[in-house]
C-alpha cells in the first residue's frame, strides 16, 4: 500500500483544480490541491477545515441561479443519488491583491463536477469537487449577447463569434478531459508498477516460511527482496521529487562540478541495465576539463534518467552514445540511442508530467512517465535546458542537456571520495525501536542485531517511553504515526526526562515531505529518515557522533 504522504503528493500536484468536501448537508472542506488554490486565490489556511459556505461565501450580486445556491443543490443531489453531478456555470468573487496593498474582488466563472468518493466498504467517504475556470468564455458570450442586443453584429459576424466561442469551449473541455485521462492512466500505471515488485517479494517471503534455506539460497532470496524494495523506493522517490521540484521545494547544493565526474557517476549507476540489455555504450569526452556550477546529486540524476531511458527503449544489442561538447559559455551533454524513437506528435509532450511513450504487452519498459519531467525541471533549476530530437518511430532518439559553463575551466573542483577507503569504527549501541508495524520493527531489530547492537522493540509509544526510562538506550528509532501517542510527542517527552534527554533520536517514518522533516526536527529528533530506510545511511547515523 502506498504511504499516505505519497497520495497527498499526487493530489497536491494534480493539474486539475480539486477540493474534497465532507459528505454532509453542511459540508466542510477536507483538502484542496495547489491548482484549486490558484483558481480560488485563497490559501490552504483560509479553506481547509472550515465549513464550505463560510470559506467560499455567496456573491452578493448572485441572483441565486448559480454560485453557492447551485453548489449546495448539487451536493444534495450527490448525497441523495450517489452519482456524479455537473453544476451549471458558477459565479465566484475572487480576492485580488492590488499593487498598493489594498484588496478588491474580481468575478470569475467556474464549470465544475461533484463526484462521490467511495471507500473500500462502498460507503461515501467524501465528495470530490473538480473545477475549471471558464471566465474568458463566459465574458465572450456576454459580449456577444450585448452586441446582438444592440444590433451591432451582422449575421456573418454573429456566426463567426459563435464559432470562436464553440472552439474555445471545445478546447477547454478537451484540455480538462485530456488532463483527467492522463492522470487516470498514470494512477493505473502506478498501481501496476508497484504490484510488479510485490510479486517476487511475496514469493520470497513464502519460500522463507516454507523451507529451511541453506546459506546460498538465503542470499539469493534476500537479494531478490533487496532489489525489488530498492525498485519500489525509486518509484516513490520519483513521485516525491517531481512534486517537490514542480512546487519549488528543492534547494540545490551548488558547487563547482567536473562534468566528467558527473558522467562517470551516472554511467556507473546505469551500467547494470545497459549490460543486461547487451547494449554498446560509447562515451565521447573533450580533452580539456569541463566545469559547471551545480548540485552533483541532481546532475547525476539528470544523466542517469536519460541513460536509463535510452537503455529501456532500445532493443537488445543497440548502441548508446553519450557525448559532451563545450562551446563558449555553455556545455551540452547528448545522449543518443538506436532505439524505438518517438513519433512527431509525442515530441511536443515528451517532457510533460505523466507522459510516456506507448507500451505494448511484450515490452513493458516500466517507470511512471516522470523521469523526463524531472530532467526538464532539474535542468531549468540549473539555469539550463533540455531538448529532444527523433526522426520518428524506429529511428532512435537524442536528448540534449545544455548547462552554463564556468568561466574558468580550471575552477576548483572538489575531489571525489572513494567510500571504500573509509572504514568506520563500529561500536556496540543500545537501541530502542518503536513502531506499530510489528513486521517492520522485527526486521529492523534483526538487521541491527546482526550489526552487533543490543535492540529493544516496542509497538506503541507508551511502552516505548517506559522502556526508554528503564533501559536508557543510546539511540531511539521512532515511527511518527503511532496509535496512542505520535512519535513527535514521544520525542518531546524523551527530551524532557533527564535520563533520556541525551539520546540520539532518529525518526523512521513514511511521512517524507519537507514540513514533516521540519516538524520532526522541531520535536527533538536529530535525524529524519523516510521508509524504506537506506540501511547503509542508517548504520552511518548510528555509528556517527
Amino acid at each position: 500500500m502506498l504511504p499516505v504522504s505519497t497520495f497527498q503528493e499526487l493530489f497536491a500536484s494534480s493539474p486539475v483544480a480539486e477540493a474534497l468536501f465532507s459528505p454532509d448537508p453542511e459540508p466542510v472542506i477536507l483538502a484542496v490541491n495547489n491548482a484549486f488554490l490558484a483558481v480560488s486565490a485563497r490559501t490552504a489556511e483560509e479553506l481547509v477545515g472550515r465549513p464550505l459556505f463560510e470559506a467560499l461565501p455567496p456573491d452578493p450580486n448572485d441572483n441565486g441561479d448559480s454560485g453557492v445556491a447551485a453548489l449546495s443543490a448539487s451536493l444534495r443531489r450527490v448525497l441523495a443519488s450517489g452519482q456524479p453531478d455537473r453544476l451549471p456555470l458558477q459565479r465566484y468573487p475572487i480576492r485580488v491583491q492590488q499593487a498598493d496593498g489594498s484588496e478588491s474582488y474580481e468575478v470569475r466563472y467556474w464549470s465544475a463536477v461533484n463526484t462521490p468518493v467511495l471507500g473500500p466498504d462502498g460507503q461515501l467517504v467524501c465528495i470530490s469537487h473538480r473545477t475549471n475556470d471558464v471566465t474568458e468564455t463566459k465574458l465572450l458570450q456576454d459580449e456577444l449577447a450585448r452586441q446582438v442586443a444592440e444590433h451591432a453584429l451582422s449575421g456573418a459576424e454573429r456566426a463567426r463569434t459563435r464559432a470562436e466561442l464553440a472552439a474555445q469551449r471545445e478546447a477547454s473541455e478537451q484540455a480538462v478531459t485530456e488532463s483527467n485521462r492522463r492522470k487516470d492512466e498514470f494512477l493505473a500505471m502506478l498501481a501496476h508498477e508497484l504490484r510488479n515488485p510485490l510479486a517476487p517479494i511475496s514469493a520470497a517471503a513464502e519460500l522463507m516460511g516454507m523451507v529451511q534455506l541453506d546459506e546460498a539460497r538465503a542470499k539469493r532470496t534476500s537479494g531478490v527482496i533487496r532489489r525489488q524494495v530498492t525498485h519500489m523506493a525509486g518509484l516513490l522517490d520519483d513521485l516525491l521529487d517531481v512534486s517537490r521540484v514542480t512546487r519549488g521545494l528543492i534547494t540545490l547544493n551548488e558547487t563547482p562540478q567536473d562534468l566528467k565526474i558527473v558522467v562517470a557517476n551516472a554511467v556507473e549507476q546505469v551500467m547494470p541495465l545497459i549490460e543486461s540489455q547487451a547494449h554498446r555504450l560509447r562515451i565521447e569526452l573533450p580533452a580539456e576539463a569541463v566545469s559547471v556550477l551545480g548540485d552533483q546529486k541532481r546532475l547525476v540524476q539528470v544523466l542517469t534518467n536519460l541513460l536509463n531511458n535510452a537503455a529501456k527503449y532500445t532493443p537488445s544489442g543497440g548502441e548508446i552514445v553519450l557525448r559532451v561538447e563545450a562551446d563558449g559559455d555553455s556545455v551540452c551533454v547528448h545522449v543518443k540511442d538506436t532505439g524505438i524513437g518517438i513519433c512527431p506528435s509525442m515530441l511536443e509532450r515528451v517532457f510533460e508530467l505523466f507522459e510516456q511513450g506507448e507500451r505494448t504487452a511484450d515490452r513493458a519498459q516500466g517507470g511512471l512517465g516522470l523521469g523526463l519531467a524531472l530532467v526538464k525541471s532539474l535542468a531549468e533549476l540549473h539555469r539550463g535546458s533540455v531538448k529532444c530530437r527523433s526522426d520518428g518511430l524506429g529511428k532512435g532518439t537524442c536528448f540534449t542537456v545544455c548547462l552554463p559553463q564556468l568561466a574558468s575551466r580550471t575552477a576548483s573542483v572538489p575531489p571525489a571520495l572513494d567510500a571504500r577507503t573509509i572504514e568506520p569504527v563500529r561500536m556496540h549501541k543500545r537501541i530502542l525501536v518503536v513502531d506499530d508495524n510489528a513486521d517492520a520493527a522485527e526486521m529492523l531489530r534483526l538487521l541491527l542485531e546482526a550489526a552487533g547492537h543490543e535492540v529493544m522493540v516496542e509497538n506503541d509509544a507508551t511502552r516505548g517511553l517506559a522502556s526508554a526510562r528503564m533501559h536508557t538506550p543510546d539511540i531511539g528509532l521512532l515511527d511518527i504515526g503511532l496509535p496512542d501517542m505520535d512519535g513527535a510527542e514521544l520525542a518531546r517527552r524523551l527530551r524532557e526526562y533527564e535520563a533520556t534527554a541525551g539520546m540520539k533520536l532518529i525518526a523512521v517514518t513514511g511521512y517524507g515531505q519537507e514540513p514533516d522533516r521540519r516538524n520532526a526536527i522541531e520535536a527533538g529528533f536529530d535525524h529524519h529518515m523516510v521508509k524504506p530506510v537506506n540501511i547503509n545511511t542508517l548504520m552511518a547515523l548510528i555509528d556517527g557522533p
